[in-house]
């Protein structure tokens, strides 16, 4: 596995560190195309709320739409207070946002190379890096004011501290992999289930783990080939006799981890206690989109997806179920909308499985929006080029036994969050980073490969 291509460790240019070449080729390549963008193609640069937000937390409105409204819950605040912080210190201008995204996707693409260089190698590292810079759909959030840069800087980061945790688990580590695990929430509210996925399936892989290895351990050497299995009971009693310390310092891990979630919350969940006099509130609009993401007749389609027919049908059957003439974002129309779509599941289940499996691949290659169609096919086929090579860097990195099991956890919520609830490819942005490594490392061990065999 390790080549002279793999582990070459000197500079792209000599006299400069491959890590400050990669910051400043990435502030370069952003600027060229956040310039690119904003001068020869119509982007609508404040597509949502977060704007106005952000003006009215400048002007001491609070965390408001509008002046006189309720106090909203279906926006977190981190990107708003990230907008309010470059709107006091530059003044309620858009340029300034764009550099300071420009600075943080370029943070990003620096931690890629950091991750990817730890995880397969300096190379890799290097080139995923670089290809990021390129990649067009998170450059195309450059000039929007919308979360998806931040997240993007975000994710990689996790998995960095992810992988500090998991080669010195300490408590400090775990402290700050649980915090960044808030922010991302505090982003994008669909993260708040990481904390319990991640520790169910590390509890699950540890328990096949040490199934293997109690069989070997404990039951006779002419049964370990044949029928014979150890009880569940039999295996938590043999992992709790011989793991009490491991088992000790991982609780430990575990605790710090949701402790370092619950700081970086707690703000925002008061806020959103002494507002709706309910405990915990991370957000609202998990209804909705569950209901609209699986309704069978639009095919899973937003409003906005859909031609205006369908999308005024759609309109008329979501006041049917919260009962008035208009959507309100609160948490008792989400918590209707929440159990209509749980109902659908069970009045339409082969339904709802064929459309989730549509999910599955509407994640990585639909383009959301009907005025983004026209650029459906070259959206496929730069998705596809990255894919494809990175399903097969996946397989070589299992068999070349590479701990790319955070990498891969990360990828799994992902498809499971937005397979249950309704993917496009701006959904897995986010993760393109992670596919790009693999895909990077199959091509260089591809080529190493057939290199020695032509030799």
């Amino acid at each position: 596995m390790t080549t002279a291509v793999l582990n070459n460790k000197k500079p792209i240019i000599s006299g400069i560190p491959n890590w400050l070449f990669v910051f400043t080729f990435a502030i370069a390549i952003n600027s060229i195309m956040a310039y690119v963008l904003l001068n020869f193609f119509e982007v609508d640069t404040h597509p949502d709320y977060y704007h106005t937000l952000a003006q009215n937390l400048m002007s001491g409105n609070g965390y408001i739409v509008e002046p006189g409204k309720d106090p909203i819950f279906w926006r977190p605040p981190l990107y708003p207070l990230f907008l309010t912080a470059v709107y006091y210190v530059f003044g309620v201008e858009h340029i300034p946002v764009v550099c300071a995204q420009i600075l943080i996707n370029s943070l990003t693409s620096l931690l890629i190379y950091k991750v990817m260089k730890k995880v397969f190698s300096p190379t890799t590292g290097l080139y995923s890096a670089v290809i990021y810079a390129f990649y067009p759909f998170s450059a195309f959030y450059l000039v929007r004011e919308l979360p998806l840069i931040l997240f993007n800087f975000l994710i990689i980061l996790l998995i960095f501290i992810m992988y500090r945790l998991y080669e010195t688990p300490t408590w400090i580590n775990a402290l700050m992999f649980g915090a960044v695990q808030g922010l991302l929430t505090l982003t994008q509210v669909f993260f708040k289930g990481f904390p319990v996925f991640i520790i169910l399936s590390i509890l699950l892989i540890s328990m096949f783990h040490f199934y293997h290895f109690a069989r070997a351990q404990f039951l006779p050497p002419g049964l370990q080939k044949g029928g014979e299995s150890l009880s569940l009971f039999n295996i938590f009693s043999i992992y709790i006799n011989q793991s009490k310390m491991q088992i000790k310092k991982y609780l430990l891990i575990t605790i710090m981890m949701f402790l370092g979630f619950s700081i970086i919350l707690m703000p925002w969940l008061i806020r959103n206690y002494k507002v709706s006099g309910i405990f915990p509130v991370v957000g609202v609009g998990g209804g909705f989109t569950l209901w609209f993401g699986n309704n069978i007749q639009t095919d899973g389609k937003d409003f906005d997806q859909l031609p205006p027919e369908q999308a005024e049908a759609l309109k008329m059957e979501m006041r049917q179920i919260i009962g008035n003439n208009g959507y309100s974002v609160d948490l008792k129309n989400d918590k209707k909308l929440y159990d209509e779509a749980v109902n659908n599941f069970i009045r339409y289940p082969k339904e709802t499985a064929i459309l989730m499996f549509k999910k599955i691949f509407r994640l990585w290659f639909w383009v959301y929006s009907l005025s983004m169609r026209k650029y459906q096919s070259f959206v496929t086929i730069l998705q596809f080029m990255i894919i494809l090579p990175g399903i097969f860097g996946i397989f070589l990195a299992f068999k070349n036994r590479i701990r790319v099991g955070p990498l891969l956890l990360l990828l799994a919520y992902f498809q499971m969050v937005y397979t249950i609830y309704t993917g496009t490819i701006r959904y897995s942005i986010p993760v393109m980073p992670v596919v790009i490594g693999f895909a990077v490392y199959g091509i260089i061990e591809s080529y190493q490969r057939l290199s020695h065999g032509a030799n």
